[in-house]
């Protein structure tokens, strides 16, 4: 006989994929709606603007993640000043892949590879390290 508590948590995870999912395709058109004017007025300027859409997009996705991906209202200092140090971090690497990456595949698909690379990453980092209560809301109506 399954676990009803384990497939209860399993739920509760998938819907919190979910959401985080959402908050991320939201966070992609914030960033984009920034990265590629810059990149399409200033062609040589892909570095700074990754680095300017990144913050735009981490500023949004502090915000998101924390009330919508992972259902917290309590926020506390220490949870931005987290968020901010994994956003610097997935920013160096994003932008370490994209500079690699930009001589194959040019400025738009670069970017889409190097942010591709790092989401995963994201997510492990947030809920372990930034949002992760001990009663956490699992489910958001």
């Amino acid at each position: 006989m399954p676990n009803t508590s384990s497939q209860e948590g399993r739920h509760a995870r998938i819907r919190e994929l979910a959401r985080y999912g959402a908050v991320g395709v939201g966070l992609v058109v914030v960033e984009y709606a920034v990265y590629i004017p810059i990149v399409h007025l200033w062609p040589q300027a892909v570095l700074p603007a990754h680095l300017l859409a990144r913050v735009v997009a981490g500023v949004a996705g502090f915000v998101g993640h924390s009330r919508f991906s992972f259902g917290l209202v309590d926020l506390r200092p220490r949870d931005g000043v987290r968020y901010a140090l994994i956003v610097i971090v997935n920013m160096a690497l994003a932008a370490l892949l994209l500079m690699a990456l930009l001589p194959l595949l040019g400025p738009l698909v670069a970017k889409l590879a190097s942010d591709g690379a790092v989401i995963a990453a994201g997510y492990v980092a947030g809920r372990r390290l930034v949002f992760a209560r001990p009663a956490r809301r699992e489910a958001i109506p």
